[in-house]
């Protein structure tokens, strides 16, 4: 099962939303059963190639979220949402830009919002608005892997 998740500039909320699950789903990751990457829809913040944000890098680190220093961000393209089996986007926003880039059609077959609410962009906002988004993107992966583990056991 291949996993993408998106935002605006992929240095914040797709990116850690990237290394959250791929930490819980490690085990699935490493038999080749689960993948997950993360992608930006604008290049707003900066260029292609950049790393996650230092306020979203310490927030990993506090909550024992490894390798977000390794993230380069990159671009949503066709080849990535036709890799990924379900692509989350973390807004109306994201939405709104994923329908234009795309069919909508295709759109509707292969993307969700993340969260029941939006998934707030931190940045440039404080240590807090980072916190926030972790938390909704954290709580939000741990039912998606739970979903996945589950269903793969079915198999």
């Amino acid at each position: 099962m291949n996993i993408l998740f998106i935002c605006k500039g992929n240095i914040n909320r797709s990116a850690i939303a990237e290394y959250i699950l791929k930490h819980q789903l490690k085990d699935l990751i490493d038999i080749g059963a689960v993948d997950v990457k993360s992608s930006g829809t604008t290049a707003a913040f900066g260029s292609w190639g950049a790393k996650a944000t230092v306020k979203m890098r310490e927030v990993a680190i506090e909550n024992k979220i490894p390798d977000l220093d390794l993230h380069r961000a990159q671009l949503t393209t066709p080849e990535l949402l036709d890799w990924a089996d379900v692509a989350y986007y973390m807004d109306k926003k994201n939405e709104r830009k994923l329908k234009r880039m795309f069919d909508e059609e295709y759109f509707n077959e292969k993307c969700k919002q993340l969260c029941d609410i939006e998934v707030p962009d931190p940045m440039g906002g404080e240590k807090a608005d980072f916190d926030v988004a972790f938390k909704l993107i954290f709580d939000k992966c741990s039912e998606i892997s739970n979903e996945i583990r589950h269903s793969l056991k079915r198999r």
